[in-house]
């Protein structure tokens, strides 16, 4: 008994020897797995962070790309005291806004998300307040090179650099031109047959709105007599071309309904035949002369050259042009007027530019905030109709495509 006893004892001590044993087994072999699980969750912790850096490295480099490639059309504001705003307010302002806010506050959002940071530069319209208080409409087509800007008087220009007061009128009528002083919409470079220089504000004024102008040479050389009529080339007057107009007038702009009317169809058609010989060009491509001749691309039977015109005038657009080529926005425009409901002047705009023109109620003098937002929304909804944003859309709705892949 003894001896089975002791036998019992020493297996007992055995097995809870071989037990302990395992237990120290278990726990380093666990502590082991926990260590290599800690160190695996790390690495996939890291990875995770590196993908995150990724991502955003991408979401960044992929904004990047989307504000330097953005087809976005410049729009350009043409008009007087409607257009040049009342105080800090103004239609080209607030239209500047409306445009942001519609077209990329959603596609900032999203890019700030993904970046995990606000996103810079932002993606903008560019809008140019091109409006002058007190200017009337044969003032502002010259500006917009619809008229020629000429000499009023004989003049001596100097072989000095000392500025020399000139007179200037268009090739319309022999008065003389005056030009509202507001720096943002400033001749600047001009030629006067060959003679370099710079138009500023001379001495004298014809009243405190409109000053005469000074004629600055660029280098001292011979003096020179020029003839009234002699032509002024400026050189900013098409840098505007191929930009979207907008025109904001007021209805005493002109001095008839008709001549009004006929100066706003030589400022939309100074923009709207920009692209006449590319759409030329286009249907030349898709319609040859054997399979689809020209002669039968207007349902009505216009020829493109014939249809052209017209939709520029008219703000009509021929739709089975639109079918064999891609619609241009180079027509696209828009005309505001603050006419009276029903007036003649109204009536004419209506029948002149069609859907594009937005009657409005508010002189420059009494339009707030909220009615210069209220227009602006009016304008934008018109242009986003002509198709002038398709384009930025695409993009921006590819960008944020690409941006969920990431």
């Amino acid at each position: 008994m003894r001896i089975r006893d002791f036998l019992l004892k020493i297996t007992g001590v055995l097995l809870c020897m071989a037990m302990a044993a395992v237990l120290v087994a278990l726990f380093f072999m666990n502590r082991t797995r926990n260590h290599d699980r800690a160190e695996e969750l790390k690495k996939q912790a890291e990875e995770l962070k590196r993908q995150e850096e990724q991502r955003r490295e991408d979401a960044a480099d992929l904004y990047e790309d989307l504000v330097s490639d953005l087809m976005v059309r410049n729009i350009v504001c043409w008009g007087d005291n409607e257009m040049a705003g009342n105080g800090d307010a103004s239609l080209p302002g607030f239209l500047k806004q409306v445009a942001n806010e519609k077209l990329f506050t959603d596609t900032v959002n999203d890019f700030s998300g993904a970046m995990d940071k606000e996103a810079e530069p932002a993606l903008s319209v560019t809008v140019n307040n091109m409006g002058v208080r007190n200017e009337g409409m044969r003032e502002i087509l010259v500006r917009a090179g619809v008229n020629e800007l000429q000499l009023a008087q004989w003049t001596v220009i100097s072989s000095d650099t000392d500025p020399h007061n000139i007179e200037l009128k268009d090739n319309i009528s022999w008065s003389t031109l005056r030009f509202a002083n507001q720096d943002g919409v400033r001749f600047g470079s001009v030629d006067i047959d060959g003679i370099y220089g710079t138009l500023t504000v001379g001495d004298g004024e014809y009243d405190d709105d409109h000053p005469r102008f000074a004629f600055v040479r660029d280098e001292e050389g011979d003096s020179m007599s020029f003839g009234a009529g002699t032509q002024v080339e400026i050189a900013s007057a098409t840098d505007y071309i191929g930009d979207i107009p907008v025109f904001f007038f007021e209805d005493d702009s002109a001095d008839s309904v008709s001549g009004f009317v006929n100066d706003l169809e030589s400022l939309v058609e100074r923009y709207t035949e920009y692209d006449e010989a590319e759409d030329e060009d286009a249907a030349a491509e898709n319609n040859t002369a054997e399979d689809n001749p020209a002669e039968d691309i207007s349902a009505e039977g216009s020829t493109l050259t014939e249809a052209a015109p017209e939709a520029a005038t008219t703000g009509a657009a021929d739709n089975s042009i639109a079918k064999e080529t891609e619609p241009s926005i180079t027509r696209a425009f828009v005309v505001i007027c603050t006419a009276e409901e029903d007036s003649d002047l109204d009536e004419a705009l209506r029948e002149a530019f069609g859907d594009r023109y937005i009657r409005n109620d508010t002189y420059a003098y009494e339009m707030s905030e909220d009615s210069y937002r209220k227009l602006a929304e009016k304008v934008f909804d018109n242009l986003e109709e002509q198709g002038c944003f398709d384009d930025v859309k695409r993009q921006t709705e590819s960008a944020v495509e690409q941006l969920k892949n990431l």
